[in-house]
């Protein structure tokens, strides 16, 4: 059994109080790692805690068993929200023409979505299920959301999609107004802001040890997605793009940076490089999201595209 260290768990119970409709929000992919800190976070606090999952449309059914089987185990409240789909598919557009991806719109909606969830329902703490190698620069585990620190999230998750979309188009204009943190930032002195906590930076992290603990618990590996993903379908084709852009001496030497942060076991790293992705599927969330050329018509575009996030 993973626990928490001392320090974390003393920190965690402070966020306790009794006119705390809820004390803590989880965003709760289904994945492994978010299911085995809501499972540890149920056992060794005693937080009133909401579970939260984006829906962005591209969950395997798999992972939804596991949300179930998970959520079971923890006995916490739940939300999910499922985005506008002609929002999101035209953004998801927008960001494989001109980034080569569609990951950076699921990552925005998810940081626009947590933090107004946050403020507006008073909950003073968002423990996510990050670690370290998922960080361009680390944070320490306990951040206290500021004006600096929102303005931040703002440029790294908002602003982009700026970038992808237009800044004057409809669709960004849309985002901006639902999902805006500009109006928090103007109510800075009036609202109370969540801290952002991140257990797994004040912890020891093993990959095959949390999917053993999640497993005991009847969380099972996703059969129908590649990749080190463990819930979304779009990693068909995030994975085939990046085996088509990328040597294979490239690919090495990213998931063996992986390996060496723990955050995925070396044999299954290989496991990684020498699957056949499913080009079928992969296919079918380019023709789900709209998009009318094949995989190796886009691939080959793609390869021409600014990479102007990066």
């Amino acid at each position: 059994m993973i626990h928490f260290p001392d320090a974390i768990r003393d920190q965690l119970n402070r966020y306790r109080a009794d006119d705390n409709t809820y004390d803590c929000i989880v965003p709760f992919s289904g994945g492994k790692d978010s299911s085995l800190l809501l499972y540890v976070l149920a056992k060794e606090t005693n937080l009133r805690i909401l579970a939260f999952t984006l829906d962005y449309w591209f969950m395997s059914p798999h992972a939804w068993d596991n949300i179930r089987t998970v959520l079971k185990s923890v006995g916490a409240d739940y939300l999910i929200i499922r985005p506008n789909w002609n929002l999101a598919q035209t953004m998801y557009q927008k960001a494989l023409y001109e980034a080569g991806e569609i990951c950076i719109v699921c990552e925005a909606l998810l940081a626009a979505n947590i933090y107004r969830i946050a403020i507006e329902k008073h909950i003073p703490a968002i423990v996510w299920a990050l670690v370290e190698g998922q960080f361009r620069t680390p944070p320490t585990w306990v951040t206290k959301l500021d004006t600096r620190h929102l303005e931040k999230v703002h440029r790294r998750f908002v602003q982009p999609l700026g970038i992808i979309c237009g800044e004057d188009s409809l669709e960004f204009k849309h985002f901006e107004k639902a999902y805006s943190f500009e109006r928090y930032l103007r109510m800075y002195k009036q609202i109370e802001f969540p801290d952002d906590v991140f257990p797994y930076l004040g912890m020891r992290y093993d990959s095959d040890e949390v999917e053993r603990v999640v497993s005991s618990i009847g969380w099972k590996r996703p059969p129908d997605i590649g990749g080190i993903s463990s819930n979304c379908l779009a990693c068909h084709l995030h994975n085939y793009l990046k085996k088509q852009r990328y040597s294979k001496e490239a690919l090495l030497e990213s998931v063996l940076e992986l390996v060496e942060k723990r955050l995925i076991s070396y044999e299954r790293a290989m496991k990684v490089l020498e699957r056949q992705e499913n080009v079928e599927m992969a296919q079918s969330i380019l023709r789900e999201i709209g998009v009318a050329l094949s995989l190796e018509e886009y691939s080959k575009m793609v390869k021409c595209v600014e990479r102007r996030l990066r």
